[in-house]
């Protein structure tokens, strides 16, 4: 494997198709692993095609790409960065992992600091939540998992527990596919 790996073209474009084929030749041979480093190898050799593109320091770059084409590239780059820090491309559970602890606590932070106020069940008034319940909220409005009953009485709390279902819905089903994604391997 090193051995394959320390023979790749040092240019970006190259080295990512030829990583694209070699992750195909993996994948069709049931090496998931093998598969999963040269996915990995093929995103970073994009990212930095896209880089040159969006920087164009050379001449070449610089000849083949007008000022669009590098703006996409750039909007690219950040998309494929914004990716892997969020979701971890799709295949790393730990990224994702930690991206939907990252949206609970900011959820139950601007819960808190915010002193949006809530029915909470048995009380009948509205009141702002404890640290410890906006956590709790956060975390079981992100899972759809009734565990503490708020009903917030302004719009901006509606909006949070929209935005934490929301989330948490999108990272449910990401969580689910990488682990599926796993588990066929």
């Amino acid at each position: 494997m090193d051995e394959i790996k320390s023979c790749l073209p040092q240019e970006p474009n190259l080295r990512r198709d030829l990583a694209r084929s070699l992750r195909s030749n993996f994948l069709a041979m049931g090496d998931k692993k093998s598969a999963d480093i040269f996915l990995n190898i093929e995103i970073q050799a994009n990212e930095e095609l896209s880089k040159s593109i969006l920087l164009s320091r050379t001449q070449y770059f610089k000849e083949n790409y007008d000022l669009i084409d590098r703006i996409w590239e750039g909007l690219r780059y950040i998309a494929s960065r914004l990716s892997g820090l969020i979701w971890g491309y799709g295949y790393r559970v730990d990224r994702l992992l930690m991206s939907f602890v990252f949206i609970t606590i900011i959820c139950s932070l601007a819960t808190y600091f915010l002193g949006i106020n809530f029915i909470v069940d048995p009380d009948t008034s509205p009141r702002s939540l404890s640290f410890g319940e906006s956590i709790l909220s956060a975390f079981s409005g992100t899972i759809s998992v009734s565990v503490l009953s708020v009903i917030p009485t302004s719009l901006l709390g509606k909006l949070i527990l929209l935005a934490e279902s929301f989330f948490g819905t999108i990272f449910l089903a990401l969580l689910a596919a990488t682990f599926y994604r796993r588990i066929t391997r």
